[in-house]
């Protein structure tokens, strides 16, 4: 089984309903994705097209039908750069009320290379009821339409760069390992960028260093 679809929808279908979703009654929803190669799902669902993807998903709705609470747990094992290598992203996504939290771990070769972890203050409650009605065109990609507040952190567990070359362009010649966090806290209109980073059995070109440290803070305005 590609996939699995249990629910219990509210719908109300006279011929007269402004809109056949019931948004005041309950809604239970459970979606099964097994593990598959994402190019499978270019018939189904409008995803581009990608390359040696497997993904893997289990989504839960459940509570009022317009403004659910809702768990998602994931899985991407997708291949990074050019040298064969290839990355596990488990991802969990867990929304009650007004509170939402994300978790997302990677791991290459069976080491663990992040976490990262957030908590946001949302205002689905607000936003998505008149968009499921269709009265409301607002854009969820843009988290100020939903999101107010955020705190976030990724933490590097002994990463190489050599590992990140292909991902974010490590220049050659750049080598070491990094550990240390990097946070992400406050309103989602301004946000402060904050951390530090700990380069370790590093080497630039021909020089060697042993330990250097990076730190990652607001510009001082004083």
């Amino acid at each position: 089984v590609m996939f699995a679809v249990n629910t219990i929808l509210p719908l109300d279908l006279s011929e007269d309903a402004f809109n056949p979703l019931r948004c005041d009654d309950e809604i239970r929803l459970r979606a099964l994705l097994a593990p598959m190669n994402v190019s499978r799902l270019m018939d189904v669902v409008p995803v581009t097209e990608v390359d040696d993807q497997e993904a893997s998903a289990d989504l839960h709705l459940f509570g009022q039908a317009c403004d659910p609470d809702f768990s998602i747990l994931s899985a991407l094992h997708l291949p990074v750069g050019d040298r064969g290598l290839r990355a596990r992203v488990e991802l969990d996504v867990q929304r009650v009320g007004d509170d939402l939290s994300v978790g997302s771990t990677m791991v290459q070769d069976g080491k663990l290379l992040a976490t990262f972890d957030s908590t946001m203050v949302n205002r689905l409650s607000e936003v998505l009821p008149d968009l499921l009605l269709g009265t409301s065109d607002e854009d969820l990609a843009k988290l100020g339409t939903w999101v107010e507040d955020i705190n976030a952190e990724l933490v590097p567990i002994g990463v190489t760069l050599d590992s990140l070359r292909d991902i974010v362009g490590v220049p050659d010649g750049v080598e070491g390992q990094l550990n240390g966090q990097v946070a992400l806290n406050g309103p989602i209109s301004q946000p402060v960028l904050s951390g530090d980073l700990q380069l370790v059995n590093g080497r630039l070109g021909m020089v060697e260093v042993d330990n250097a440290d990076i730190t990652l803070a607001e510009p001082d305005e004083t």
